[in-house]
């Protein structure tokens, strides 16, 4: 017996505890500010709006500005940075903002942008300013503490101390201002003071027994005016002082930091209990505080500072929590969630039902079954007869509620509303999702084993399947105005079910239809039919569908796609036809006839957390509930869409001038009709926002300057960037554009003026005419008074310029018959060495030594002259065409050990110390060789001539140089002369030396160090004579991998060739004849004209090589070689040059004729026989891939070439960017072996296979480099280098400048 009563008390109180009245929304919803910008996340200590709808927040860190988009720290001028907590703010008619802080008192100017210390004899600028206060007559009052009170005309600035009647000093506690214009002052131990409009200057005391509770508690730091009290709080109590009985009320708040007053006669106050809101009598509305753990609580209980913003929110300023922004609830969003002390649901709220006595039935994944009465505010737990609390699915029919849970004992119970009353179904399909009529007394269970049905005409339910739906499992279960079901799934078709007939949707609409293919295919689930009898679905990314089965039309919504990703949950139509639609994280409100739409999010009152699937309901009473996560809400639709905000005003916040204040945000005058810049000002970036603080998400800002185009572009974060804009005017436009895609009529105009320089201005070029005038003017008189000056030194300067010009010539003469002479002596000079170098070697084996001995000197002293032409040569060339450097990596050891070798025997004979220093590791250099040699020759040489008993050459490196050091001991060179001697025909002579030299030697080594970027100089030490030559250390882009390709062809063919000798020179003539007959058929001609002509007769016998010189009579060897290439039956013969003309220029004019070698007299005769055998042996390998045919070999020679080039230089351009491309790949491209094509290409275009793939490579990276849209490193990678340094390395060998230093010189082109 007491047990049973001991269960009924159980289920009466349980019943009781979930039984809560009807209340109103709450009238605020609470959300932390949380800006970018640091500093306003605690120890807030005031906050104020201005009117032009920026927020200001005071810290005990400084000061902030918030424009709805980025807050920033004010510069605040003070002494001491440790006093700079920030007391009040204050905005005066002038929409100045006054700034009290611990250091003193400052001001916003809003004329000037910036913020500037207010400074006045009557004022101490160091003051500790507390509080202010304006009165309607634009006086603004100041509490500076120890300084007292202070009053302050905002127009004049004019400031007039305030006295209190009967007391030389005080200490300023608090000051307050009643509606009249009445102060209040607080004076700590001596009370309230009053100083009224007519008392100039001077407050008188209240009455004695009007201020009792203020000399009690003489630690209040604030007091507020309000309604004829006032208030003021100090450790736990509030006291609200009536002024006029002086009756005082006292509450349990602590510490009244701060009021504001309501229209409607409420007050809220901040106290450090929390955010109080009473009535005109002081009672409590709502108070605010961290120990409420709902929805609707602060995080900190002490407050600070209380604002409301233009929009009618509050701006609530913590001590540890930073700011909270209070939003209007204005549509009577509730919200229901585990943790509410009032409206209690359990979280993952499923399924949401109305019954059709208006009561809404609540099913939750973790809470069980609710019931919720709207009308009373019941709600109340209902257990179950079941062992889960996991509510999937609910179905109101009749009198029964249907409810369907994630069990497998017991999934369907039927509950009894009217009794209440319920039966379980055991043996039913397992887990029940969902749960919908279909046809008549017959329900469609959607389940863990597919779908089934449920028969209710017996007395007994019964369940039974359709075999093509058993073991198909799908999403949400929809009712057809038809008695139908639709049905779909992430894994399954859209589908319909009636009378047992399943239908694929695609057969409800015609073949073709619009967008029927994206409703086709698996992942379309259905959400709600409208009452037009649509049925609207959503489909797996991408977006929401209306399916019109009347009109047979099917319309997709794609740009509700923007919003969450079209995450979408449940949706529900409202009185007006809307659609409401829940996502993952808001919900959206779509009119289905224009596809405009609104999004709702936390912002707007939604509470955080994610909508539940399915979980979506409109109630009979015009009230919409949503399931989510962590509960449920509840709003009117209707109120909640008048919330949509009209079109925001967009204000230009202010401008950052790139470049020149660094990150300093400048304050420009956005109020005036233009924005005027100087011209180094070209570059800024311009703060906007719509100043909209309820919808932060709401709108998106757009802007475009008219003059550079018609696209609108997103504004980033509140920023515009203009760069490099021109002198000129602009216009810039600012528009809103909503969420759904349509623009605000909103649109701000502003006019951009960047001035010229001041010497380009108008008033500039006005004085540059007056100028040029006056100029004019003196010039004309100038010139008459110069004109017989100018005629008395014509004569002089002509005479003078007569005589340099015959000194250049008669330089110039010398100079030209020099080389003459060295031309002509070049031919005797060969007839004498080559005839000398067959004695030698025909008489080394020889007896008679002493012949030997002279025909050797014979022949060191014809090299020795042949060395002499080569330095007259040079000299002409570095001084008229000049001379083209050939680049290669050396190692400069050998090069220094093998010049060094050359004057061994040298040394030796004159009984020098000869002494050689190097390096012990390689020193690798790119260098001109011939170069090399003639510096280090002609040193050495010098050397040799002057020195005493001692030669010592040192090569070093020393970081990106190499130095060669010659020293010897010879007489010492003048200081005065060490200079000169580099200048050309000058030497320094020692007297005891036989040996005298042309005088040009030092002056071409220095010009061949300079050409390399290096220098050659004397040092200043008298006691040795010392040269230095340094070369800067350029290393070579990459190995030369074609040297094995360049070795010369010694095998020699079985039958006897023909070779054709021109040469005017009987000697030279004869002697070639007779070097090569022994070889060859030899045939031979004076000139050029004779040769042809000898060609013309023997057309069946055509020579296989012509030897040719180039100045002869007649026709000259040019002309010959012209004539023999353009013919199409000589053209295949081979054509060598044999000349005098060393200078690259007559190099490069004879290969451009045509020839196929280029050899300079005086010549080795055993060179010019590799040369000939060579270029034999190349005539066969072509003919042989000719098909073994010699004359079509011959004849086709220069074709195929032509066409391998062309072969490898289109591959080479389409594989730029392969880092892997080598002379193999090119060799396998074009079908010949790596020597081959090697001779190729060096025959006919002069540079090797990998010469070419780097030159194809740099070209294209000039052609890169104008995009500035690449890097200097997307360049290295486009044209295949393996890195981004060996490419700068590449790029300024060959150019002569970094990738970076050549695009910014195009870029200033």
């Amino acid at each position: 017996m007491r047990k049973g009563i001991f269960n009924i008390a159980f289920w009466i109180l349980a019943f009781a505890a979930f039984v809560i009245p009807a209340k109103a929304a709450e009238p605020y919803l609470i959300h932390r500010f949380n800006p970018d910008g640091i500093g306003v996340h605690h120890n807030i200590t005031t906050i104020l709006q201005d009117s032009k709808g920026y927020i200001w927040v005071g810290t005990q860190e400084g000061l902030y500005r918030y424009d709805g988009n980025e807050c920033i720290k004010m510069d605040i001028p003070i002494n001491n940075p440790g006093y700079l907590t920030i007391k009040d703010l204050c905005e005066d008619a002038n929409h100045d903002i006054w700034i009290a802080s611990a250091s003193g008192l400052t001001r916003f100017d809003s004329s000037l942008n910036e913020i500037v210390t207010f400074q006045s004899p009557e004022f101490e600028s160091a003051a500790h300013v507390t509080k202010l206060v304006r009165t309607s007559n634009d006086a603004m009052y100041i509490s500076a503490r120890d300084n007292g009170v202070y009053c302050i005309d905002t127009r004049t600035y004019e400031c007039t101390q305030i006295r209190l009647n009967g007391l030389d000093w005080y200490y300023s506690s608090s000051i307050s201002a009643a509606d009249d214009g009445t102060i209040y002052i607080l004076a700590r131990d001596k009370g309230v003071y009053v100083l009224r409009t007519f008392d100039k200057g001077v407050a008188n005391p209240l009455s004695s027994k009007k201020y009792a509770p203020f000399h009690k508690f003489p630690g209040i730091e604030n007091m507020e005016y309000y309604n004829g009290k006032l208030i003021a709080g100090v450790a736990d109590e509030t006291f609200i002082y009536q002024i006029s009985t002086g009756e005082t009320m006292i509450k349990s708040w602590s510490d009244v930091n701060d009021a504001l007053k309501f229209s409607d006669g409420t007050i809220a106050l901040a106290t450090s209990s929390g955010l109080v809101f009473t009535d005109t009598n002081f009672n409590v509305i709502r108070h605010y505080t961290e120990e409420n753990a709902d929805m609707y609580a602060l995080n900190d209980k002490s407050i600070r500072t209380v604002c409301k913003d233009h929009e009618g929110n509050l701006w609530v300023g913590t001590v540890h929590e930073g700011v909270y922004v209070l939003y209007k609830n204005t549509a009577e969003i509730n919200y229901f969630y585990p943790a509410s002390k009032s409206l209690k649901v359990s979280q993952r709220v499923r399924s949401i039902m109305e019954d059709p006595e208006g009561i809404i039935w609540l099913g939750s994944e973790n809470g069980g079954l609710t019931r919720y009465d709207s009308s009373t505010g019941e709600l109340k737990k209902i257990h179950l007869p079941i062992k889960t609390e996991n509510i999937l699915g609910l179905n109101v029919q009749g009198p029964y509620l249907w409810v369907g849970s994630y069990s497998f004992t017991d999934p369907l119970v039927r509950v009894d509303r009217r009794t209440m009353k319920m039966e379980t179904f055991p043996d039913f399909a397992r887990c029940v999702y969902h749960i919908e009529p279909y046809a008549k007394d017959t329900l469609m269970l959607s389940n863990r084993n597919g779908i089934s049905f449920i028969d209710l005409s017996s007395g007994r339910p019964k369940e039974f399947f359709l075999p093509e739906l058993e073991k198909v499992r799908t999403g949400q279960l929809i009712s057809a105005p038809d008695s139908s079901v639709w049905t779909g799934g992430r894994n399954a078709p859209l589908f319909n079910v009636k009378h047992g007939i399943v239908r694929r949707v695609e057969e409800y609409f015609p073949e073709g239809t619009e967008n029927l293919n994206m409703i086709s295919t698996p992942g379309v689930r259905p959400l709600m039919f409208d009452s037009k009898n649509n049925l609207w679905v959503v489909i797996l990314n991408r977006g929401v569908a209306r399916l019109d089965f009347e009109s047979e039309e099917i319309r997709v919504y794609s740009s509700l796609l923007q919003i969450d990703g079209g995450m979408f949950c449940a949706a529900a139509e409202d009185r007006d036809g809307d659609i409401w639609i829940t996502s993952s994280d808001g919900i959206l409100v779509l009119n289905p006839e224009t596809g405009v739409s609104f999004f709702f999010d936390g912002g707007d009152g939604m509470m955080s957390g994610r909508f539940r699937e399915f979980s979506l309901c409109m109630s009979s009473d015009g009230i919409m509930y949503a399931g989510m996560y962590d509960g449920m809400i509840s709003f009117n639709p209707e109120l909640l869409k008048k919330t949509i905000p009209n079109s925001p005003e967009i204000v230009l916040t202010g401008a950052h001038i790139l470049g020149n204040l660094g990150d300093k945000f400048q304050f420009l005058d956005m109020s005036r009709g233009r924005i005027i810049l100087a011209h180094n000002q070209n570059s800024l970036q311009i703060g906007v926002s719509d100043m909209t603080y309820s919808k932060p998400k709401r709108t998106a800002l757009q802007y475009k300057i008219d003059e550079l185009g018609n696209t609108w572009a997103p504004v980033d974060q509140g920023k515009i960037t203009l760069s490099g804009l021109s002198v000129g005017d602009y216009t810039l436009r600012v528009r809103s554009r909503m969420i759904d895609g349509s623009f605000c009529n909103n649109e701000i105009v502003k006019e951009i003026v960047i001035k010229p320089h001041v010497l380009a201005s108008l008033p500039a070029l006005v004085v540059y005419v007056l100028l040029f005038a006056a100029i004019l003017t003196f010039v004309a008189k100038f010139t008459r008074r110069k004109s017989v000056l100018a005629a008395r030194d014509a004569a002089r300067r002509e005479s003078e310029r007569f005589e340099a010009q015959r000194q250049k010539q008669y330089y110039a003469s010398k100079v030209e018959f020099l080389m003459n002479i060295a031309h002509e002596i070049r031919t005797p000079l060969t007839l004498i060495k080559g005839p000398i170098d067959d004695l030698i070697q025909r008489y080394s084996s020889s007896s008679n030594k002493d012949l030997l001995s002279d025909l050797q000197v014979i022949g060191r002293n014809s090299n020795k002259l042949s060395q002499l032409l080569d330095e007259l040569l040079d000299f002409k060339k570095i001084n008229s065409t000049g001379y083209e450097l050939k680049l290669a990596d050396y190692n400069i050891n050998d090069l220094v050990q093998m010049v060094f070798d050359r004057f061994h025997r040298a040394a030796k004979n004159k009984g020098l110390r000869y002494e050689l220093h190097l390096p012990s590791e390689p020193l690798l250099c790119r260098v001109d060789k011939i170069a090399m040699d003639k510096i280090l020759t002609n040193l050495l040489a010098n050397a040799m001539k002057y020195s005493a008993s001692e030669v010592k050459l040192t090569l070093s490196r020393q970081q990106d140089t190499f130095k060669v050091i010659l020293e010897n001991d010879g007489a010492i060179v003048p200081l005065d002369s060490r200079e000169r001697i580099f200048r050309p025909f000058e030497r320094s002579v020692d007297i005891n030396s036989v040996e005298m030299g042309t005088g040009i030697g030092l002056y071409v080594s220095r010009n061949f160090a300079e050409l390399q970027d290096g220098t050659l100089q004397m040092d200043e030490d008298m006691e040795i004579n010392r040269f230095i030559l340094s070369i800067p250390i350029a290393e070579s882009p990459e190995p030369d991998a074609d040297s094995l390709s360049q070795l010369p062809y010694l095998d020699i063919p079985q039958s006897r060739r023909s070779i054709f000798i021109v040469e005017d020179n009987d000697d030279m003539r004869e002697f070639m004849m007779r070097q090569l007959s022994s070889t060859y058929h030899v045939v031979a001609a004076r000139n050029g004209r004779e040769a042809l002509d000898i060609l013309d007769r023997c057309t069946n016998s055509l020579p296989d090589i012509i030897i040719s010189d180039v100045m002869m009579p007649e026709m000259d060897g040019l002309q010959l070689c012209r004539e023999i290439k353009s013919n199409q039956s000589t053209r295949h013969i081979t054509f060598i040059i044999l000349s005098a003309l060393a200078d690259d220029t007559s190099k490069l004019q004879g290969l451009q004729y045509g020839a196929d070698a280029y050899m300079i007299k005086p010549f080795s005769i055993k060179e010019l026989l590799v040369v000939i055998q060579n270029q034999l042996n190349l005539r066969d390998a072509i003919a042989e891939s000719e098909g073994g045919n010699s004359e079509v070999g011959e004849q086709s020679t220069h074709e195929h070439i032509i066409k391998v080039i062309k072969i490898v230089d289109e591959y080479v351009q389409q594989h730029l960017d392969d880092e892997a491309l080598n002379v193999e790949k090119l060799a396998e491209v074009a079908c010949v072996s790596v020597s081959s094509l090697f001779k190729k290409m060096k025959s006919t275009i002069g540079v090797s296979p990998n010469e070419f793939i780097l030159i194809s490579r740099l070209k294209k990276a000039t052609d890169l480099l104008k995009d500035e849209s690449l890097s200097i490193e997307q360049v290295s990678i486009k044209t295949g280098f393996r890195s981004h340094a060996y490419f700068s390395t590449c790029f300024k060998k060959q150019f002569g400048m970094s990738p970076s230093a050549y695009r910014e010189r195009i870029g200033k082109k």
